[in-house]
């Protein structure tokens, strides 16, 4: 289908717009001749001036905006109509909205475009529909642990093309180096801070890091953050020896978002949690060193693109909810240890073999991201038995790749891991089995069997979702039976068959 004049609305964090930014390479790909304009928050507005696949970015001040809608409703109802009246002049004939927010559902409902992709508003405004893609991914989220699909793949696949066409990265400042880099500075980035405290790993073991790499290495230390974030970087320098203060560039609360990208860009490695400047720096091609715990799951939020490696803490409690007001597991903070990071670090540096022992990292998994015919997956470095979880995370990923029409392999199983022996072996067969004979039979009796009730959470939260959508106003899809079924029920037989073909090759692996 043609499109003359298309329209994104992409008003989330920094980190979402940044991980959008595919989406809109491929939309360039796609219609080379279309206007491409991006609605975004003002802050955001840098990040796409002067991007190859955007025509113009129309900027709106949320914060302002939130604040005249407490204070002056009439004033707020003003912006907003001179808003739309300003987008209904520039005539789109296809919108993408991206974001769960009553904004944009509002706005996509007011212009009246032919078509409207990703989260789309009902024939009467009041209600919000999901594709089934998005339906897909919304389920997903009910049962994280076994979600394997990149935020970015997610976004990405609201265009509708079956490859990916990258365009170069862009330094969104505009300059090659810096004010004050020089070439013979090799640096190495460091991102302490993160949006909650349960991504985020301890300064004192930043500081140890810090301490082991200007020991081994003729290197800069590249502090960055927001002015939020200064004691952080002021406790990491005073934990270090006053010698080893002076190889730390302490860039935090002094950069714009060009700057920042500018500095990033001359970066041998960025070591952080996941935030917005680990995506930025993907995005960039800079190696990243992600330390992932808490709510942050790299199969959802990880650094894009292939070669990095992440180091996630995998309680059995993990990823937990943000929300929550307490945690009885705040030790997951603790499981990354340093010298853990200090291995990869190495590898990356120095060219130095990972020589990894699982008895010796309790509780982590390192990964390394690589691209499949979905988009980016995770795959472990550290040898351990295929769980359950993993191969049925594995599944649904298969499942959301069939529903989404595109051919071609995922990872195979033996890069998740290796086949348990003994009774842990039969438990794995068992289980699975089991979890086939929900799927093919509808058998719901998995009372005592939390893991597999987990499982199955997903498919229920997609057959749901597409029911309660098959009854709005307006809601068509095409194949789409009066239930809303018919998409389930291919899911279903996706999950099945992809188990069916693991359990066969892992079953001809003991004879």
């Amino acid at each position: 289908m043609t499109a003359e004049c298309i329209l994104v609305m992409q008003m989330a964090r920094l980190g979402d717009l940044i991980q959008t930014m595919p989406l809109l390479c491929r939309l360039r790909a796609i219609y080379p001749t279309a206007r491409l304009n991006v609605l975004t928050d003002r802050i955001g507005e840098p990040l796409l001036t002067g991007h190859p696949a955007v025509d113009e970015v129309i900027p709106v001040d949320l914060a302002q905006l939130s604040q005249l809608l407490r204070q002056d409703s009439w004033g707020a109802y003003q912006q907003i109509a001179g808003l739309v009246q300003s987008l209904q002049q520039q005539r789109y004939d296809l919108v993408l909205n991206i974001n769960f927010s009553s904004l944009t559902r509002l706005l996509a409902y007011l212009l009246q475009v032919p078509r409207v992709l990703g989260y789309q508003p009902t024939a009467d405004g009041r209600g919000l529909i999901r594709s089934p893609w998005l339906a897909y991914i919304y389920a997903l989220v009910h049962a994280r642990r076994f979600n394997r699909i990149n935020l970015v793949d997610v976004f990405r696949h609201l265009a509708p093309a079956a490859e990916f066409p990258e365009l170069a990265p862009v330094l969104f400042g505009g300059q090659d180096q810096p004010p004050g880099y020089t070439s013979t500075l090799r640096l190495i980035a460091l991102q302490l801070g993160s949006r909650h405290h349960r991504r985020r790993w301890p300064v004192a073991f930043y500081a140890t890091l810090s301490q082991r790499l200007i020991q081994a290495y003729d290197l800069r230390l590249l502090l960055l953050g927001i002015k939020d974030e200064c004691q952080l970087g002021e406790n990491l320098l005073r934990a270090l020896p006053v010698a080893y203060r002076e190889r730390v560039i302490n860039l935090q609360g002094r950069t714009s978002l060009a700057e920042l990208s500018d500095w990033l860009a001359q970066a041998q490695l960025l070591v952080t949690g996941d935030t917005g400047t680990m995506h930025l720096a993907a995005y960039l091609g800079v190696p990243v060193l992600a330390l992932f715990m808490g709510p942050a799951l790299c199969f959802e939020t990880g650094p894009y693109g292939n070669g990095h490696y992440v180091l996630q803490a995998e309680p059995d409690c993990h990823p937990c909810a943000e929300a929550r007001a307490s945690c009885d597991h705040a030790g997951c903070r603790q499981m990354i240890r340093p010298e853990m990071a200090a291995a990869v670090i190495d590898h990356l540096l120095g060219g130095e073999a990972l020589c990894l022992d699982s008895a010796a990292w309790p509780g982590v998994q390192l990964y390394r991201s690589e691209s499949d015919a979905l988009g980016v997956n995770y795959r472990p470095q550290l040898a351990r038995p295929w769980t359950f979880v993993n191969l049925v995370g594995q599944a649904y990923r298969r499942a959301g790749q069939q529903l989404l029409g595109i051919d071609g392999p995922g990872l195979p199983p033996n890069s998740w891991g290796y086949l348990p022996s003994g009774m842990r072996r039969e438990m794995l067969f068992r289980k699975l089995e089991k979890f086939q004979q929900v799927l093919r039979k509808g058998n719901s009796q998995t009372a005592g069997e939390p893991e597999l009730q987990e499982a199955l959470v997903p498919l229920a939260a997609f057959q749901q979702e597409l029911r309660r959508q098959a009854q709005l106003p307006g809601y068509f899809l095409p194949n789409l039976n009066a239930d809303g079924d018919q998409y389930g029920a291919c899911v279903t037989d996706f999950l099945w068959s992809s188990l069916e073909g693991w359990l066969s090759q892992a079953k001809g692996l003991e004879t």
